[in-house]
């Protein structure tokens, strides 16, 4: 590539702003709000003040609406989000971006973007088939099915697979050699054979086209259940994990929960994606106590909401987290929880909000490098040493439907 563009002149800055909007419609980015809003504010920045360094305190109040009372020592946000952007980025350039002219990068260590003219076209990235559809009884891959409809808190549904999605085994890349990662993942695949990764698909009665609820056993007959549609944010969690493991060349299989058949789950680690009232299969399973899910009844705080309860509650924790009582969710919690499965050498890892935006951010977080550094660092765990059972739950901050921000509020370890 050519030096660093540092004195732009006006073609040299339309060609930089087409290959921002490029980016911005680019699939990785395109439904990441945050992250574009990061992308244009840097990209601008660098444009405009060429010689300027930009701060992460400035990023926090200009772009994410931060007070002015933000510590970047006690919030990585900002850090959280950039490292994001930096990945997405080298996606891009590794696939759709291979041949564009203009390359924008952002160093480690830096919020400043180095923006450089690619001086040839580099070659054109393989074809890669990153899945393939198996036969699960009685739904077969011509019934799978696709469909949208927007419903109360959840803003809008996405349906379920019809069966069972085997991810193939891609080959490894430059991204996932982050340590923090690998060592998370390593402790929590302890099965040679593919994890499991069951997302929730709820019961419920009626047509998308007049109105669906929730099934209710009391006066709705079990032959009237619409079980295909699950929470965006349960979909997008798949589809992150399912991004972080072609990293990792590993491979997994994801089913939808109520198709879920437990003699499948012997010789493999178990995720999932979705609480106990949206994924029905964690039901049958004994849970961690520590963090629950429970939905408050009268005499209790916002009767009829669902809460994570704290169990045993430490010194200035909460007993109860809540999302957002009234839309729009502007904050969300949710529980990430490691723990030995039902079967000897297998593991759990459940991934779960109060909220889909909440699954949503489970999943993000366990594919941060940051936040997982972040998570060791809270368990108390020394430098490369396995992680142990744990449950830790999330504050998640949302915008306009997408999660844009989570830190720890509370951490359990068992065995620590």
């Amino acid at each position: 590539m050519d030096k660093a563009i540092t004195k732009l002149s006006g073609a040299d800055r339309s060609v930089v702003e087409e290959e921002l909007q490029r980016l911005l419609e680019s699939p990785g980015l395109q439904h990441a709000e945050s992250l574009c809003l990061l992308l244009r504010y840097l990209v601008e920045h660098a444009l405009d003040k060429p010689a300027g360094h930009v701060k992460e305190y400035q990023i926090a109040v200009e772009v994410f609406g931060r007070s002015e009372s933000f510590d970047p020592r006690i919030d990585s946000t900002i850090r959280v989000q950039t490292s994001r952007l930096r990945n997405k980025l080298v996606d891009y350039y590794a696939t759709a971006g291979a041949n564009d002219p203009v390359v924008i990068e952002i160093p480690r260590g830096t919020y400043s973007p180095i923006i450089q003219k690619r001086a040839t076209p580099a070659p054109a990235a393989p074809a890669i088939t990153t899945l393939l559809p198996l036969t699960s009884a009685g739904n077969p891959p011509a019934q799978t099915r696709r469909w949208m409809l927007a419903l109360g808190v959840f803003g809008g549904l996405v349906a379920g697979v019809g069966g069972t999605v085997m991810f193939r085994k891609p080959e490894p890349s430059a991204r996932a050699d982050q340590a923090e990662v690998r060592a998370f993942w390593s402790s929590v695949l302890k099965n040679s054979d593919p994890p499991l990764v069951i997302f929730s698909n709820a019961e419920f009665v009626g047509r998308p086209e007049t109105g669906l609820r929730y099934f209710d056993a009391s006066k709705d007959s079990q032959n009237n259940i619409e079980d295909l549609y699950t929470g965006v944010g349960e979909t997008l969690a798949v589809a992150e994990l399912s991004n972080l493991f072609s990293k990792l060349g590993r491979e997994l299989v994801v089913k939808r929960s109520r198709l879920l058949s437990w003699d499948e789950t012997k010789n493999r680690d178990l995720i999932f994606a979705g609480s106990p009232s949206e994924n029905l299969s964690l039901r049958d399973l004994p849970l961690s106590q520590e963090f629950v899910f429970r939905r408050m009844t009268p005499g209790e705080p916002r009767p009829g909401d669902l809460a994570i309860v704290n169990g045993h509650p430490r010194a200035e924790e909460p007993r109860l987290f809540f999302a957002t009582a009234m839309l729009p969710l502007t904050e969300d919690y949710s529980l990430v929880t490691l723990q030995p499965g039902l079967h000897k050498d297998q593991n759990v890892l459940w991934l779960a909000g109060t909220t889909t935006m909440g699954t949503q951010a489970a999943a993000e977080f366990v594919c941060s490098n940051d936040s997982l550094q972040a998570l060791r660092s809270r368990l108390g765990l020394a430098p490369g040493e396995p992680y142990v059972p744990f449950s830790a739950v999330l504050h998640v901050r949302v915008a306009r439907g997408v999660p844009v921000a989570s830190t720890i509020a509370a951490v359990h370890a068992q065995g620590k």
